[in-house]
């Protein structure tokens, strides 16, 4: 039997293409022999010789995982396969529902009024007078003819707005809103065009007060500088409200477009202190 020449100059790395090289490097050495026992060695001898070079007769081999790498989700389907996981999941590729920004606006900031409340006279456009304080809850508002120490009164709306309804208007110096107030304690009122339906002005601590009122009763024009004071009857129905003053600076609030005789009918206004 001729002699085994081993290529020793074979890398680990190049294993899967030297493989069969060396396979055909046998076959010749053994053409010779007709006993079949020497071709059943053949696998063995190749296996042999693998083994004293150092190198594994795998194609490929298993990549090496870090200590901070977890296989379950860092690694390639590829690797996965040569360390004998499953696949990935597939991915989903993401809906526009899924990526697209979120619509819907933030509040916007609000400016805050300060100012006198005056009654402006609608017949002749004059200034009849501002809205006197009170300091207890629940006392009828009144008019005073100066505006030295008259009631100062502030309300927020949103920056940019011409017209905001709806608002609450705060006295400073007491932290009491300016609300219409209910004649029939508990029963809510309805308001109609009729004389006979009305609600006084008066200045609420709204933490204690028992009797029927409405609050958020102010409608605010940034233009004109108007006060509106308005009501909302039981079946959602919005109101406007005429100020009418009385003998002695009484001041009521009526749905009615008719000017009685005696009073004199005026619009609030916002003026600056």
């Amino acid at each position: 039997m001729p002699p085994i020449v081993l290529l020793n100059s074979i890398r680990p790395s190049t294993a899967s293409t030297q493989v069969p090289r060396i396979q055909s490097y046998i076959s010749k050495r053994l053409k010779n022999f007709t006993l079949a026992p020497i071709m059943l060695l053949q696998p063995i001898l190749i296996a042999l010789i693998f083994g004293a070079l150092g190198f594994s007769t795998n194609a490929i081999a298993p990549p090496k995982i870090r200590a901070d790498q977890s296989p379950a989700v860092a690694l390639t389907n590829a690797e996965r396969f040569a360390l004998g996981l499953p696949p990935l999941p597939p991915r989903r590729p993401a809906t526009p529902r899924q990526v697209a920004p979120r619509s819907g606006s933030s509040p916007l900031p609000l400016i805050t009024y300060t100012c006198l409340i005056a009654l402006r006279q609608t017949s002749n456009n004059q200034i009849l007078g501002y809205i006197r304080p009170v300091t207890t809850s629940g006392s009828q508002l009144n008019l005073q003819s100066s505006a030295v120490n008259a009631l100062v009164g502030t309300f927020k709306i949103p920056i940019g707005v011409t017209s905001q309804s709806g608002l609450l208007v705060y006295d400073t110096s007491t932290g009491f809103v300016l609300v219409g107030r209910s004649i029939i304690p508990v029963i809510q009122q309805i308001m109609s065009p009729s004389l006979n339906d009305y609600v006084i002005l008066a200045s609420l601590d709204l933490a204690y007060e028992t009797s029927y009122f409405e609050s958020a009763i102010w409608s605010y024009d940034v233009g004109s500088k108007i006060l509106t004071p308005q009501w909302v009857n039981p079946d959602g129905a919005v109101i406007n409200l005429n100020a009418d003053v009385f003998a002695g600076g009484y001041i009521r609030l009526t749905g009615s477009l008719v000017v009685p005789s005696n009073v004199k009918r005026v619009r609030f206004e916002c003026v600056g202190l």
